[in-house]
C-alpha cells in the first residue's frame, strides 16, 4: 500500500496555463482592441453626416485605425486630416475664404477653377469692401448687366466652434463594444491555442 503513487499531469497543466497566459492573453487583448477601434471608427463615420455637409468621401476615408499587437497593446482611431482637429476642439483660423454664391447648391463641391486665387486672375473678378461697413472684404464678379455678384467672403480670422465630438463618439463605442469583443477574441484565443 505504501508503494502506491498517484501520478498527475499537474506540471504539464501549469506549463500549458503559463504558456496560454504568456501568448494567448496578449493575442486576445490585441484582437479585442483592434476590433473595438474598428467599431469606434464605424460609429464616427456614421455620425459625420449629422455634423457636417459631406460633399466627398475623402473626410470619411481619412478616418483610420492602427491595429494593436501582442507587443503593443494599443489600438488607435484617428483622422489623417489635421484641419479636423479644429472641428473637435475649436479654434481660430487665419485667412479664410467663405463661399457665398459660388456653389450651385449646399452639397456641391467648389472646383479649383472657382477658388478665389483662380478667379482673381480674371478681368471681371476683384476684391472690394463689403457694403455692410463691417470692414470685411469679398471677392466680387461684375456681371454683364453691370451688377456685382458676391462670390466669396474673406475673413482675416474665423472662429471654428467644436462640433465633431470625435472623442465622445469613440468613448461610447468602446463602452458599448469592448466586453463583447474581448469575449469573442478570448474564444478565438482558446480555439487557436497550441
Amino acid at each position: 500500500m505504501a508503494d502506491d503513487f498517484i501520478t498527475t499531469n499537474i506540471p504539464q497543466v501549469v506549463d500549458s496555463l503559463e504558456r496560454f497566459k504568456r501568448e494567448q492573453i496578449p493575442f486576445a487583448t490585441a484582437l479585442a482592441l483592434t476590433m473595438t477601434a474598428g467599431d469606434a471608427r464605424q460609429a464616427i463615420v456614421r455620425e459625420l453626416p449629422t455634423r457636417f455637409t459631406i460633399r466627398r468621401k475623402w473626410i470619411e476615408k481619412g478616418i483610420r485605425t492602427e491595429r494593436a499587437t501582442k507587443r503593443n497593446l494599443e489600438a488607435t482611431v484617428f483622422s489623417r486630416d489635421p484641419f479636423m482637429v479644429k472641428q473637435e476642439k475649436g479654434g481660430k483660423r487665419r485667412g479664410v475664404s467663405i463661399p457665398f454664391k459660388v456653389r450651385r447648391s449646399e452639397r456641391t463641391v467648389v472646383s479649383r477653377s472657382r477658388w478665389p486665387g483662380k478667379l482673381l486672375g480674371r478681368d471681371d473678378v476683384f476684391i472690394r469692401d463689403l457694403p455692410s461697413g463691417s470692414g470685411r472684404r469679398g471677392v466680387f464678379q461684375r456681371m454683364r448687366s453691370g451688377r456685382l455678384k458676391l462670390l466669396w467672403i474673406l475673413e482675416d480670422v474665423a472662429e471654428t466652434k467644436p462640433r465633431w465630438e470625435f472623442a465622445e463618439t469613440a468613448r461610447k463605442a468602446v463602452r458599448r463594444n469592448w466586453e463583447k469583443n474581448f469575449g469573442r477574441a478570448f474564444a478565438k484565443a482558446i480555439a487557436t491555442a497550441r
